[in-house]
C-alpha cells in the first residue's frame, strides 16, 4: 500500500504540469461540442498521465485498458437480436479482470480492478438508459478523465456527460483551491501520521505487544485510510470542478453512522453505488423471485452477503479482503435483521423513539465505529501479517512496555 495516494505520481508529477492540464482541458471544455473537441480533451489527459507514469508499472496497466475501453465501445456498437447481447458491456470488464488475475497475479490488476468496475457501471448505465449511448471519443474523453483515472471516485458516465454537455465550471478558484489545500492537509499530514500507529508500521518492530497496542492500530487503520482516500477525493474532485466536470462525493461523514448499513452510504460511496447496481439489485430480485415472497429477508441477506464478498475481492484477490467482505457482509446482513425484528416487536412507535434516543444512537454509532476498525485487522494484513500478529500479542504487554523495548533497541 502506498503511504499516501499521492506517492503515485511523486516520480515526475509537477505542480506547472498539473495547471496547465487543468488550464488547458477548461479551455478544450469551452470548444463547441463535437469529436474533435471529445477527442483533445482525451489527448490532454492521456498526454500528462504518459509523462507522470511512465516509468512505473502504470503504463502497462493504461495500454491494457485503452484495449479494453476500445473493445467495450465495439460492444456498445454491435447490434444483435441476442437478448444477451446488451449483457456484453457489463460483463466484459468483469470477465477480463479476472483472467488478468488468473494470468498475471495481484502485480498484474495493479489499480485495474477499479478501472473494471468503472467499465462494468458504464455499461449498466448505458443498457439501461441512465447514460447516452456516445461516440467512441466521447466515451475516450470520460474513461480517460485524468481527475478519476487512476483511483477514483467510481464517478458515474451519466454525471460526466451532464458536465461535458453543460461547458461550466460548478466552482469558483478559490473555492477549489481551498478544498486543494484541505486534502493535501488530509493526505500529507493527518493520515501520515496515523500511519505510525497501523499495523504494517507498528508491529513490524520485531516486539511483543499488548491488547491496546491491537485496539490502537484497529483505529489507526481506519483514520489512515480515511484520511488518506478522503484526502485524495477531495483533491481530484476539487480538480475536476476546477475544470468543469462534476464529480461524485466519495465520503460524508461516515463517522457518524448509527450502523453498517448506514456507514456505507457514507464511505466510499461510489463503491457502494457499483456494487449494488452491478450485484445486490439484480441478485436480490433474482433470488426474491425464485424464493417467493416467504422467502424475501432471506434473499435479501444472501445478496448482501454475496456483494461484500465481492466488495472485499474487489480490493485484491487475497483471503484477506475476502474475510474483510465477509465480515462486512455478516454485520451489515446483521443491522438488516436486527431492524426487521425492532420493527416486528415493537412497532413503528417505539421504533420511532429509539431512533430518536440520543444514548442509543451514540451507544449504536461507538459499536459501529468498533467494528469497522476491528475489520481492519483483516484488511492491513495478509495472512502471514496476521499469523505474526497474534504471535507478537502478550496480554501481559502493555504500550509503555512496548515504548521501553525500543528505546532500549535504539541505544
Amino acid at each position: 500500500m502506498y503511504n499516501n495516494l499521492l506517492d503515485i505520481f511523486a516520480k515526475r508529477a509537477g505542480l506547472f504540469d498539473l495547471v496547465g492540464y487543468v488550464v488547458s482541458a477548461r479551455l478544450i471544455l469551452a470548444l463547441r461540442p463535437s469529436r474533435i473537441r471529445s477527442a483533445l480533451f482525451a489527448a490532454a489527459s492521456l498526454g500528462l498521465v504518459l509523462y507522470w507514469l511512465w516509468d512505473g508499472p502504470w503504463k502497462l496497466v493504461l495500454a491494457v485498458y485503452l484495449g479494453f475501453v476500445s473493445a467495450q465501445a465495439m460492444l456498445f456498437a454491435w447490434q444483435s437480436s441476442s437478448r444477451w447481447a446488451p449483457l456484453l458491456p457489463i460483463f466484459f470488464p468483469v470477465v477480463a479482470l479476472v483472467a488478468m488475475e488468473s494470468v498475471g497475479g495481484a502485480g498484474a490488476v495493479l489499480g485495474f480492478s477499479y478501472l473494471a468496475f468503472r467499465m462494468a457501471h458504464n455499461g449498466y448505465e448505458i443498457v439501461s438508459g441512465r447514460a447516452e449511448r456516445a461516440g467512441f471519443f466521447d466515451y475516450l474523453a470520460y474513461c480517460l478523465f485524468l481527475p478519476t483515472l487512476i483511483v477514483g471516485p467510481i464517478s458515474p458516465l451519466s454525471q460526466f456527460q451532464s458536465s461535458f454537455a453543460e461547458r461550466k465550471s460548478q466552482t469558483t478558484l478559490w473555492h477549489g483551491m481551498l478544498r486543494i489545500i484541505i486534502g493535501l492537509v488530509k493526505v500529507r499530514f493527518i493520515a501520515t501520521i496515523c500511519k505510525q500507529l497501523t499495523f504494517s508500521v507498528l508491529w513490524g518492530d520485531g516486539f511483543l505487544h499488548g491488547p491496546e497496542d491491537f485496539v490502537v492500530s484497529c483505529a489507526a487503520d481506519l483514520l489512515y485510510l480515511y484520511f488518506n482516500f478522503s484526502g485524495f477525493c477531495d483533491i481530484v474532485i476539487a480538480i475536476a470542478a476546477l475544470i468543469g466536470i462534476d464529480v461524485r462525493e466519495n465520503f460524508q461523514s461516515p463517522f457518524s453512522a448509527r450502523n453498517l448499513r448506514e456507514y456505507w452510504t457514507r464511505w466510499h460511496i461510489t463503491l457502494g453505488d457499483v456494487a449494488n447496481a452491478l450485484v445486490f439489485t439484480p441478485l436480490s430480485q433474482s433470488l426474491g423471485r425464485a424464493w417467493g415472497r416467504r422467502f424475501s429477508d432471506a434473499a435479501i441477506c444472501v445478496a448482501i452477503f454475496a456483494t461484500f464478498c465481492v466488495i472485499g475481492l474487489w480490493h485484491g484477490f487475497t483471503l484477506n479482503f475476502l474475510f474483510y467482505g465477509i465480515a462486512h457482509g455478516i454485520g451489515v446482513s446483521a443491522v438488516y435483521v436486527f431492524d426487521l425484528w425492532v420493527k416486528r416487536r415493537f412497532g413503528a412507535k417505539r421504533r420511532k423513539a429509539y431512533l430518536a434516543n440520543r444514548w442509543a444512537r451514540a451507544a449504536a454509532v461507538t459499536l459501529t465505529l468498533s467494528y469497522a476498525a476491528g475489520t481492519m485487522f483483516l484488511f492491513d494484513n495478509d495472512t502471514r501479517g496476521m499469523q505474526n500478529i497474534v504471535e507478537h500479542l502478550r496480554w501481559s504487554t502493555s504500550t509503555t512496555e512496548s515504548v521501553m523495548h525500543a528505546a532500549q533497541a535504539a541505544r
